[in-house]
């Protein structure tokens, strides 16, 4: 199986910079980015489409089904990491925000330490494990899945490391991927169950 994971095009909070949670759309720009990748992906035979229920990635989806005519289905746990809600609506440069950021990246290691309502690591790691393991019971030969940039680091860092992965192990891995807005990432399921990463962040068709 090869699956073709496609982080959503060009989102209202990637170009205001504000934090808009699940809510965010596509801007134009966005649209014309998932239909430059849909152009792309139409030269593979696809079994089906995945896509989180979030617009900014459900749109980018629905683009992408339009062009292809695969099966498209909504996947409700791979959404995008959930923030603290006080995040929302607040710029990246918000010194509050910037102070929190930190105040989560002290407390990383915790697996049980949370500041309000968002996901930490042990919980995206959770829902990554669940998706990996339905993901392995498809007969699917080739699937693409349109998804977020940090959930796609939580899948990429679980499929690469398994029980190995540690809390410095994936900061190192995270923080040293940059996944561009319709960048395709590919990865294979071998015959003997492991996962390996052939493409990653390709973003030709945006040349």
């Amino acid at each position: 199986m090869k699956v073709y994971f496609v982080r959503h095009g060009e989102s209202e909070s990637n170009q205001q910079k504000i934090r808009l949670g699940p809510s965010a759309s596509l801007t134009q720009t966005g649209r014309e980015q998932a239909q430059l990748v849909a152009n792309r992906l139409k030269l593979i035979q696809v079994d089906r489409i995945l896509t989180s229920p979030y617009p900014r990635a459900s749109q980018t989806a629905e683009i992408i089904q339009k062009t292809i005519t695969s099966e498209l289905h909504i996947h409700d746990d791979i959404h995008e990491i959930k923030s603290p809600s006080v995040y929302l609506g607040r710029s990246n440069d918000d010194p509050e925000v910037i102070a929190l950021d930190e105040l989560r990246w002290q407390n990383f290691k915790d697996e049980t330490w949370h500041h309000s309502d968002e996901e930490n690591l042990a919980d995206s790691r959770t829902r990554a494990k669940k998706f990996i393991h339905q993901l392995s019971d498809m007969s699917d030969d080739t699937i693409i899945v349109v998804t977020h940039a940090n959930f796609l680091r939580t899948l990429l860092a679980e499929m690469v490391f398994g029980e190995i992965l540690s809390t410095d192990i994936y900061r190192c891995f995270a923080m040293g991927i940059v996944l561009g807005n319709t960048g395709i990432t590919v990865v294979e399921n071998r015959t003997d169950g492991s996962w390996k990463i052939i493409t990653l962040n390709d973003l030709t068709h945006l040349e």
